[in-house]
């Protein structure tokens, strides 16, 4: 019996091993998106399929190495999931593999990474739903009040393994010097970093046009070279470094929301289709009053920004209404929930503290109430910072982040 990928994409080949009387496939290797076991009864008259994690078995007769491979690639075209943004493995830890998750040398799921653990590689799991084992997971993959990710397995959920998050990354985020990061841009000690491809410690942008310190750019001056090696863009008063985002979603512009702002049109921002899964995620700008999101500060801004950096996989939002997190001068709150053609939807708000007069929120959100943000952590953060910035630059609007399923 042997273990064969299905992959997710068709960078691919073969290896072969002699048998007494011909060559056959024992291997199909690429990035893992699910597994196929196949056992072969010698001399090839007869070969069992089931695919991992399922009951299906099929039973083909009289098969050739050339009928195996054909019956691969067909299989494998057949499933192939249409997924427009890319699938990125996180680890126990709370790290983002920077290397396939794979059984290299060991019984068990694992890849290098960056962000999580202080050692070079840590548990993963080779396909959602499972632990780094390979046996499916009972519970959902989370903390449950560890330093780690875990889950219940096995007959009856009596015993327990690593996992990790599989989620989908929707935008690439590049250093100062524009090289690719290869895990996440995040806070360390005030500033904006990652590790990029070259293995090298470098500032980056959270998000699009905002600078290593967590500051809008000019809405006239977008974070670009412009002419130097570095990128970099004006601030209010100054200049600062930043990195370039290279995004599936289409930038929120301002400038055009103005425009639908007296028609108060919706503005989709962003649409990350996963067939594989059957649901396909979308952000959406809708315009507000101009008293509605009071314009924050610069500083405000920066500390903002510090405040959204805390909402990782590892991140809950509470069931009743309170402040989540806050810090000196801004908090951010959960303002009650609400149903919206028949699902329930958080009101998520970053506000100023003190009184004041007007209203004291900077960022306003919509998101369902069961959203799992151990997988949309990043698109919480990414509508923060568009709703953020559209009451910087105003006209404001609030973001909703709607779930399809099929």
């Amino acid at each position: 019996m042997f273990r064969v990928q299905r992959q997710q994409i068709l960078l691919c080949f073969f290896r072969f091993v002699t048998s007494t009387d011909r060559l056959y496939p024992i291997e199909f290797v690429s990035e893992k998106y699910s597994t196929l076991v196949f056992q072969l009864n010698p001399p090839m008259h007869q070969a069992k399929i089931f695919v991992s994690g399922t009951d299906n078995l099929h039973t083909v007769k009289q098969m050739s190495c050339r009928c195996l491979v054909s019956l691969l690639m067909i299989y494998t075209l057949s499933t192939l999931p249409v997924v427009l943004s890319r699938n990125v493995h996180t680890t126990s830890y709370g790290g983002v593999c920077t290397s396939p998750c794979v059984q290299k040398r060991s019984s068990y799921y694992w890849c290098k990474q960056e962000g999580g653990s202080n050692s070079w590689w840590d548990y993963c799991s080779p396909e959602a739903g499972y632990d780094y084992n390979f046996s499916r997971c009972r519970s959902k993959c989370q903390y449950n009040n560890s330093k780690y990710k875990w889950c219940w397995t096995g007959y009856l959920g009596m015993t327990w393994g690593y996992c990790g998050n599989i989620i989908e990354e929707f935008e690439e985020h590049y250093t100062r010097h524009n090289v690719a990061c290869k895990g996440e841009c995040s806070l360390f000690r005030g500033y904006f970093q990652c590790t990029d491809t070259n293995g090298k410690q470098d500032y980056c942008s959270p998000s699009s046009d905002v600078t290593y310190r967590g500051e809008p750019c000019r809405i006239n001056h977008r974070c670009g070279s412009h002419g130097n090696n570095y990128y970099w863009c004006y601030t209010d008063n100054n200049w600062d470094y930043c990195g370039k985002i290279i995004s599936s979603c289409e930038e929120h512009d301002p400038l055009l929301q103005g425009r639908r702002l007296a028609a108060q049109e919706e503005e989709e921002i962003c649409r990350i289709t996963d067939s594989g899964n059957r649901r396909e995620t979308i952000l959406s700008a809708i315009p507000v009053s101009e008293n509605a999101l009071c314009r924050p500060s610069r500083e405000e801004f920066r500390e903002a920004s510090n405040l959204i950096a805390r909402i990782n996989e590892n991140f809950t939002f509470p069931e009743s209404t309170r402040t989540i997190i806050f810090s000196a001068t801004l908090r951010l709150d959960l303002q009650g929930s609400f149903v919206i053609a028949g699902v329930r939807y958080n009101n998520v708000q970053i506000q100023i503290n003190g009184p004041r007069q007007g209203s004291s929120s900077i960022a306003q959100i919509l998101l369902p109430q069961d959203l799992d943000t151990s997988l949309y952590s990043r698109y919480i953060r990414r509508a923060l910072y568009t709703s953020m910035r559209s009451a910087y630059h105003k006209p404001p609007v609030k973001v909703v982040i709607t779930i399809k399923r099929w």
